[in-house]
């Protein structure tokens, strides 16, 4: 009789724990069909135009020079004067950096043998400045001009300005972006929750890793006859855009 009643316990507290099992895997099982995740992507742009010009001035060595097959002392006296004034010419305004320089001889191979032919001269000076900097720069080309023409063995070639962003303006329009795209995203979370009667929040927000400027054209620098001045080349308002992926929880 005690072995019957104490089966009896057995069986209905396994019905208990059988029945409490149900219960929890219907509520369990509910709330998990009511659960709703949403993913879609959104891009938010907008424009930028480019208010940084950059020139890379290249010094090489003139015909003189190239013909030159030795390089006499006063020569290369007569060189590393011209960059010491090039240098301190530079320094003035800082808007342009480099100056160093290089000098190679130059052979002709003729039945076997390397004959001495002349110099190489590399050198260059990279230029960085803001469109009401322009005349600054016309001002350092037209002086870099002046000290080379006291020397015979050295000249310059004219780059065109190219247009580009500083970092600080993209870092800062960047930001403006992330803002735009947060916004975006808890607009779409009113429009499911209102949508689907449901309560709709947002999980997560993914960058898009394939951001960025689209490519824009630019018209190379002008030089004039008598002195030498670069004209800003034309430029357009460019698109600065950024993807962002976005997950939604809805229950």
């Amino acid at each position: 009789m005690q072995n019957f009643f104490k089966g009896l316990g057995i069986g209905l507290l396994c019905l208990l724990f059988f029945v409490a099992g149900v219960i929890f895997n219907v509520q369990f099982l509910k709330t998990k069909d009511d659960k709703l995740i949403l993913q879609r992507q959104i891009e938010v742009s907008n424009k930028l135009s480019p208010s940084t010009f950059k020139a890379i001035l290249n010094l090489n060595a003139s015909e003189i020079l190239s013909q030159k097959s030795v390089l006499e002392n006063e020569d290369k006296a007569s060189i590393s004067q011209t960059f010491k004034e090039l240098l301190e010419r530079a320094q003035k305004d800082k808007i342009c950096v480099g100056g160093a320089y290089s000098i190679e001889p130059t052979f002709l191979y003729k039945e076997g043998l390397q004959i001495p032919k002349g110099q190489r001269l590399n050198a260059s000076f990279e230029c960085e400045f803001s469109k009401d900097k322009l005349e600054i720069y016309n001002a350092f080309i037209n002086d870099v001009d002046k000290i080379l023409q006291n020397n015979t063995l050295i000249r310059m070639s004219i780059p065109a300005l190219q247009a580009s962003f500083a970092k600080e303006e993209l870092d800062k329009n960047q930001e403006v972006l992330y803002n735009e795209a947060l916004k975006k995203a808890l607009t779409y979370e009113k429009y499911y929750s209102t949508n689907l009667q449901k309560r709709c929040a947002l999980q997560a927000l993914n960058l898009n890793a394939n951001t960025g400027l689209r490519p824009y054209a630019i018209k190379s620098a002008e030089v004039g006859n008598d002195n030498f001045g670069a004209s800003l080349p034309l430029v357009k308002e460019e698109e600065q855009s950024l993807r962002v992926n976005l997950t939604f929880v809805c229950e």
